[in-house]
């Protein structure tokens, strides 16, 4: 199912889409992807279908570089991109986890991120997060699948994240609170692990980025065009049922 779209669209698309080369090699894909979403274009936005999109726009860059798209082999192009792209999560020390109870108010509540900062949720608004996946983001481990438990009845396998809100667009400003009785258990998982951000009080998101030492800290430490990356490692819903567990 996932490489058996029909018509790998790249030339028409382009031709159709850009008019020319230059403008193509200069358009921001994630950009791209949203206007498309918005406008219900092209694609239905089923699970992969963002992937292929972006791959069209980073192919017919290649397209331009090679100088002669009748060269390039589309269908593996296509895959080794998916194999690269299609989501999973490994967090490194560069990164920061926010780890603790968490919640959304919902509504219109979002707030601007920094343009150096990415936000990263690894099941989608709405689902409480369990610890077995909590303690994975801790310790690093690769997350290729997470398992969405509906409140309604049933499960959905999925990639990670569900969501990434790019430095200077909106995201939900989540509430971040402190582990509570989930204390020891924190203490234990994060271990000597610096990156892990927990709270002692209530604290929007939007605040916690201005004010968190390790965030400033990491922040600090970007190179040239680098971005840091948030991982919110705690529930970000306002009523219980829905859940997000590794099985």
């Amino acid at each position: 199912m996932l490489f058996d779209y029909t018509y790998f669209r790249t030339v028409d698309f382009f031709n159709r889409e850009f008019n020319d080369f230059e403008s193509c090699k200069k358009y921001d894909s994630d950009r791209y992807l949203k206007q498309c979403k918005s406008q219900d274009h092209l694609f239905s936005f089923r699970m992969y279908s963002c992937c292929i999109l972006r791959l069209e726009i980073d192919v017919w860059k290649t397209i331009i570089d090679v100088k002669d798209y009748k060269k390039l082999d589309y269908k593996s192009l296509k895959i080794n991109y998916l194999k690269t792209k299609i989501m999973s999560v490994q967090i490194t020390n560069k990164d920061i986890v926010l780890l603790g109870h968490g919640s959304y108010e919902g509504g219109a509540k979002n707030k601007k991120l920094p343009n150096n900062i990415d936000l990263y949720l690894l099941p989608p608004i709405g689902y409480t997060l369990k610890t077995d996946v909590a303690a994975a983001m801790i310790h690093q481990d690769q997350i290729a699948k997470i398992v969405l438990h509906h409140a309604t009845g049933g499960t959905e396998v999925v990639d990670p994240p569900m969501a990434v809100y790019k430095g200077g667009d909106l995201a939900p400003d989540l509430k971040l609170y402190n582990l509570g009785t989930l204390s020891d258990w924190g203490k234990k998982t994060i271990g000597d692990k610096k990156n892990v951000v927990t709270v002692d009080k209530d604290i929007l998101l939007s605040e916690l980025i201005l004010t968190n030492d390790k965030i400033k800290e990491a922040v600090k430490k970007l190179l040239p065009g680098e971005k840091l990356k948030l991982y919110w490692s705690a529930c970000a819903n306002q009523v219980s049922g829905n859940y997000a567990s590794l099985t």
